[in-house]
């Protein structure tokens, strides 16, 4: 089905109106025919329009919901582990007892980090597609406003809530070390203008860097964060709040994951990072030794390494063992790529569709240069046989790949075991991705010239804090609960 404009004249004058068609199949033909007429087009206001979309969202919702058994029981099935470990984790208790003069706000915060959980991708605003996640909440039509202001009370309770957590994974006892990751993402909110009239107009969405600090427990799982703007985490941050974290928590140890773009400066708190591929050359070890002597490196199963003391730092060169690493896909689906357009451009020299010489050399360079694989591929024009020939450059992609593989660690932590601090850096990487992109489950876009900025740091804090809760959800069961308490 799609909308067609349909233009009429009378007297003089056009009139323009909106039809839903439909395509359908007699007699062996595509025929059209019109579904629906939505009227002059002139009277079809921003506000009638999202009127008519979130009707037909309901109803489809509704359809969806009262389909048979089969997919109520898979939906139950797949709901159901998520909600045994939010209760484990006895969030909706915390929330209850600092903030009892909200009602539902626990089972608000629920359905939104399930929704989270179970339909990471969906794009809907939540209030329409979340709430038969909560028992508590079938069957009631919750406006997307409650939803942002439970987001903004959530982010009140974050240090209660960050409290409990520890609490719970340590089992009571005192708190000893912490890592805090410091990570970079986006927030990806909603803003529109306004017209004289009153209207609203131009929703589109915009994007907000940010720094995330991210409190982890030894095992990995998240249990709190502080949302900064792009370039505010400066050292002198990071120092303040470790200082807050030890004094609050009695810890003994707070160290320091970077996972940012790298450290231009040695910090004098204790941390991990990662070398950028630009500042490899501080490694004192030659390449060949990286990718050639594989022995020298082992370290467990899929990973090698090689511990590097010097004065002033140290070093851990890590490499991936696995047989299908992500960084050797992504350059052999490139050279792919390559070669199926270098394929065309031979068909057509080898048809004469193309003579020229410049031609031929412009158009390689093109598709080269196209997926990034001049450094890979090597191709040659022989004008009297007219043909074009290519051949990959073996060495230069196993180097490459080994240097994909290879990852540098530096760090000023001088006694603790090389396997923690590898384990350290690499445990929540797929937390770092989860809070890449931050986006306003909400949808509700903000109005100017009546908002004199974007979504508050308060609204963007709690729903990061929507994001971290539905991570922790997901790689948190009961028994996994109590195996880290003990």
């Amino acid at each position: 089905m799609f909308f067609r404009k349909v233009v009429t004249r009378r007297q003089g004058r056009e009139y323009a109106y909106l039809k839903l068609i439909e395509n359908y199949r007699e007699g062996g033909k595509i025929k059209q025919r019109v579904i629906a007429n939505l009227g002059n087009i002139d009277h079809l206001t921003p506000d009638k329009i999202q009127a008519l979309i979130a009707g037909l969202s309901k109803i489809c919702e509704a359809a969806a919901t009262t389909e048979g058994g089969p997919r109520r029981a898979r939906m139950h099935a797949a709901v159901e582990p998520a909600r045994r470990a939010w209760q484990h984790l006895r969030l909706a208790e915390v929330i209850n007892r600092h903030a009892s003069h909200r009602p539902n706000l626990a089972e608000l915060v629920e359905a939104m980090v399930l929704h989270h959980v179970l339909h990471p991708n969906e794009t809907r605003p939540v209030d329409r597609c979340c709430t038969g996640l909560v028992p508590a909440l079938r069957g009631r039509d919750i406006p997307g406003i409650e939803f942002y202001h439970a987001i903004l009370a959530l982010h009140e309770l974050t240090g209660q809530i960050e409290a409990h957590l520890l609490d719970l994974l340590h089992n009571g006892r005192p708190v000893e070390r912490l890592y805090l990751k410091l990570v970079s993402g986006e927030f990806v909110g909603n803003e529109c203008g306004i017209t004289t009239a009153g209207t609203t107009y131009q929703v589109r969405p915009y994007r907000k860097p940010l720094e995330m600090a991210v409190m982890v427990h030894p095992r990995g799982l998240p249990v709190g964060l502080r949302v900064f703007a792009k370039g505010a985490l400066s050292g002198e941050v990071v120092a303040g709040l470790l200082d807050e974290l030890k004094e609050r928590y009695g810890l003994t140890s707070c160290i320091v994951v970077d996972q940012r773009s790298g450290l231009e400066e040695t910090p004098a708190y204790p941390y991990i990072t990662a070398l950028p591929p630009d500042r490899l050359e501080e490694i004192p070890l030659g390449n060949a030794e990286v990718w050639r002597d594989e022995s020298a490196f082992r370290f467990g199963e899929s990973l090698w390494a090689r511990d590097i003391k010097q004065p002033d730092a140290r070093y851990l060169v890590c490499y991936d063992l696995s047989p299908n690493a992500p960084s050797d896909q992504l350059i052999e689906e490139r050279i792919a790529h390559a070669l199926a357009e270098l394929e065309r451009v031979k068909a057509a020299v080898k048809n004469r569709a193309l003579k020229r010489e410049k031609t031929v050399l412009k158009k390689t360079a093109a598709v080269l240069a196209k997926y990034n694989c001049e450094q890979y591929l090597v191709c040659t024009y022989n004008r009297g046989k007219n043909t074009l020939q290519f051949r990959r450059r073996e060495e230069v992609i196993k180097k490459d790949k080994a240097l994909g593989r290879t990852e540098v660690l530096k760090t000023n932590l001088a006694s603790l075991p090389a396997p923690e601090i590898v384990a350290a850096y690499r445990r929540c990487q797929e937390l770092k991705q989860r809070l890449a992109t931050v986006a306003d489950c909400t949808r509700i876009p903000v109005i100017y010239p009546y908002a004199d900025q974007q979504h508050s740091p308060a609204f963007i804090s709690g729903q990061a804090f929507i994001y971290l809760l539905s991570y922790l959800v997901e790689k948190t069961g009961p028994e996994r609960v109590d195996t880290h308490a003990r």
